[in-house]
């Protein structure tokens, strides 16, 4: 992200921030006064509306943009957690098809792409676990999808794992598995806190 667009976005913030929801052209005639051309915020505008930074509401000529509430950003986060799962399960699904349809099993590239499985599935069960704490998105319906997902998951995973032994006669598939990941170990965590000199071990 370069200068000019950072200081576009904080300005969009900056403004929403300050007063509140405003029409598309409102707030665009506010930011090109002190910083970026026309077509350049409305760019940013437009990408911050689909990341979900800003809301949109309205169409047509009666666009209009504001911060979303801690509720409503909790919502899109969720929503993009059960989108990356799909997409982490149809990349298992990928993987599968292409280990029971090729003729000669390529172990390292079948290796890869469970390794790969893991630990994209390992960073959306941990963002699920803690998401899961707020108590804003406890009614969630998104909840029992994304849950139901995961499992979805690690059931592609398991049977993408018995069909490498299968295939390969190589029992020991688990262990090379294993060993793509680092071993737990103690070790100590620092307070982020300048203030505070504690450690705790872990």
């Amino acid at each position: 992200m370069g200068l000019d667009t950072e200081e576009i976005r904080n300005e969009i913030k900056r403004i929403l921030e300050r007063e509140g929801i405003h029409r598309s052209k409102r707030l665009a005639d506010e930011v090109v006064k002190k910083v970026g051309s026309e077509k350049t915020v409305y760019r940013e505008i437009k990408a911050m509306a689909e990341s979900g930074v800003i809301q949109r509401t309205g169409s047509g000529q009666h666009i209009s943009y504001d911060i979303p509430s801690a509720t409503e950003k909790h919502r899109l986060v969720l929503f993009h957690l059960l989108e990356y799962a799909e997409n982490n399960w149809e990349h298992l699904d990928r993987s599968h098809f292409k280990i029971v349809n090729k003729k000669q099993l390529v172990p390292l590239e079948a290796l890869m792409d469970i390794v790969s499985g893991i630990k994209q599935l390992q960073t959306i069960e941990t963002r699920f676990r803690i998401f899961k704490m707020y108590p804003a998105l406890k009614k969630s319906k998104e909840w029992d999808k994304l849950e139901k997902q995961i499992e979805k998951n690690w059931k592609s995973i398991r049977a993408l794992i018995a069909h490498n032994i299968e295939r390969s006669g190589k029992s020991d598939i688990v262990g090379e598995v294993l060993m793509n990941f680092n071993p737990i170990m103690r070790g100590v965590m620092t307070s982020v806190d300048p203030a505070s000199d504690s450690k705790h071990v872990i």
